[in-house]
């Protein structure tokens, strides 16, 4: 993966969006946005660990926020991702939803199968048309 020579600066294959969640027409992994959203508020990997607590309380690891923004780990859990977004005035769907997961609201085991899939075509729908307008 080709990563920008810094923040801000254009790479010919890596050319970062007003909105920070696109690379060229492929969307950004979450590590990217984590990354781009720290260099963009000004931060080091010392300092945004140090804002990040784990559920224990004590702040994440600057060499796991590190893998993390190499797409070397995993998304970070919801909960930590929540604080990440918190902290870089990111979107916290937008960060589950490439993280393969679903914000706490929706994790309700109650939804009927039918309900599930009229909610993903719908959603699927609306990113369609979206995509589209933004053509």
């Amino acid at each position: 993966m080709t990563r920008p020579p810094a923040c801000g600066m254009a790479h010919p294959s890596f050319t970062l969006q007003d909105d920070g969640y696109t690379r060229g027409t492929k969307a950004m992994t979450v590590g990217d946005i984590i990354s781009t959203g720290r260099k963009r508020a000004g931060l080091t990997l010392k300092e945004l660990a140090a804002r990040v607590l784990k559920e224990d309380g004590t702040p994440i690891s600057l060499s796991y926020l590190n893998d993390v923004e190499h797409d070397r780990r995993p998304a970070p859990a919801p909960h930590l991702l929540k604080q990440l977004a918190d902290a870089l005035n990111l979107s916290y769907d937008y960060l589950l939803f490439l993280a393969g997961d679903l914000p706490e609201d929706l994790r309700d085991d109650t939804y009927t199968p039918e309900a599930v899939e009229a909610a993903f075509q719908a959603f699927r729908t609306t990113l369609k048309q979206q995509s589209n307008a933004a053509d």
